[in-house]
This record gives C-alpha cells, structure tokens and sequence, in this order.
C-alpha cells in the first residue's frame, strides 16, 4: 500500500509557527511558574519566624562579650569591647614589620621627574634637600619612568604637614605621600 502525502507550504508554514509560539509559551509560563514558587516559599519563610538563618542580634553581643576582652576606661561611663582577632592581627603586623625593617607611613615628595635628565636632576635636588636639612633622611625612588625624592620618616600625617611646610619655602612642589618607612630607632 503507497501512502500519498499532501504538501501545502502555508500549511507547513502554519504548522511550524504554531509549534515554535508553543515552545516559547511554555518556556515563559515555565518561568512564571518558579518564580512564583520561589515568591511563595520567601513569604511563607517570612510569616513563620520560627527559624532564622542567623542568630539574633543579642545572641551575637552575648557571644561577643564572651569572647572579647572588655576594657573599661576610668571616669567613664561606657565600655569598649574589643575582639581578641583584631589584636592578634595587630601583633602579626608588627612581627612582619620587625622582619621587614618598615612601617607603613608618610614621606614627603619633592621631585618627581622623567625624561633623559630627570636622573641628574633629581640627584641635584637631593644634594640640595640634604644641605638645608640634614637631620632628616633622603630617598632616590626609581619607578619607572619617573624618578621621586622623598624625604623624611613621619609615623603621623600631622607630623608630615608640619615638615612640609618648612620644605615648601624651598622645594615648591612637595606633597604628602603613604609610604613604606623605616622603624624608629630604639632609644
């Protein structure tokens, strides 16, 4: 037995954009359907306080308090409470810094330069910083390409702004900077 297919292209045509539309409605009514699942489990977990992903704030300071060290000022009215890790990370800073021989703190920069002559020029401004000041300590950096002076170890900004503005009489140009200096010494 021969089967005879009939074959109309608009039916075909019809047929397939009919399957298409389908495909995407599902799709979308699929999406729908999560998100109103999804909506439905978040306000349900809302009306029901019953279990709380975390623990409630007193619960958290009652813990805190146990863990902590409390520090109370004299002559005053309030309490610090410090967490322990805060302190040990102070320490480990300071161990490092004991091994690396700097600290974090402020320079204050005089020159900065690049070009063929930045190199001269730059020894020239130090040779110059260190005949006005030379208590104070001097540094030739090199990051390319431009050549700094940076001079002074402050520990305080407050420290670097007073020194800057002896510096600003001569060397015009000078800034604050955060920069690796090196420890104090020990008296």
């Amino acid at each position: 037995m021969k089967k005879y297919y009939i074959y109309n292209s608009n039916l075909t045509l019809t047929i397939n954009l009919c399957i298409s539309y389908y495909c995407k409605m599902t799709k979308v009514l699929f999406g729908i359907f999560i998100c109103l699942v999804f909506f439905k489990m978040e306000v349900k977990s809302q009306e029901n306080n019953s279990w709380t992903i975390y623990p409630a704030q007193k619960e958290v300071q009652k813990e805190k308090a146990k863990t902590n060290n409390e520090k109370k000022v004299k002559g005053s009215n309030y309490t610090t409470i410090e967490d322990e890790r805060i302190g040990n990370l102070l320490e480990k800073e300071n161990e490092i810094n004991k091994y690396k021989g700097t600290m974090k703190g402020f320079r204050v920069q005089i020159y900065y330069g690049s070009g063929a002559e930045s190199r001269t020029l730059a020894r020239k401004v130090q040779s110059d910083f260190i005949k006005q000041f030379p208590d104070h300590p001097s540094y030739l950096i090199f990051q390319s390409p431009n050549f700094k002076i940076r001079v002074g170890d402050f520990r305080t900004k407050l420290e670097a702004e007073k020194f800057m503005l002896e510096v600003k009489e001569s060397f015009e140009n000078a800034f604050i900077v955060k920069d690796e200096i090196a420890l104090p010494e020990l008296k």
